[in-house]
């Protein structure tokens, strides 16, 4: 009886592997450390010697946008630099997107709360119009 070894893929699905190497892409929604896993896993699919050099290829080049220039700054030289530094980059973005959120909730509330005075100005002035009227206010001499 033959055994067969798991240190090769077969030739079809190292074929698959590098097609969906090619074409892959970080989801919107995708934390960076599934990307990574991802990446990797198809790179030990394809070819279990492929070099540093050529993962972070892959991995730089289906990094979603708003990840990739910060990355590309940092100049990672390996992927485990690479997973550090874009992690890094994935907090400072959702950091922001949180205080985003935060600051246009704020401006909601206080736009929301301006035309709630107004509305409440305009019902007070129609209760009490003799208030509004030039005799209200002092008169300069």
């Amino acid at each position: 009886m033959m055994t067969y070894k798991k240190t090769h893929s077969p030739p079809l699905v190292k074929e698959q592997a590098a097609k969906q190497l090619r074409n892959r892409q970080q989801g919107v929604e995708e934390a960076v450390i599934h990307y990574y896993n991802g990446i990797m896993d198809l790179c030990q699919t394809i070819d279990s010697g492929t070099t540093n050099e050529t993962k972070l290829n892959y991995l730089m080049q289906g990094l979603k946008i708003s990840l990739r220039k910060d990355c590309a700054r940092q100049q990672p030289k390996n992927p485990l630099e690479f997973i550090k530094v874009a992690q890094k980059e994935e907090c400072l973005d959702q950091a922001y997107a949180i205080n985003d959120v935060y600051i246009n909730n704020n401006q909601i509330s206080a736009a929301t709360s301006t035309v709630r005075s107004t509305q409440i100005y305009l019902q007070h002035q129609q209760m009490f119009p003799h208030q509004y009227g030039p005799s209200y206010y002092p008169k300069t001499q």
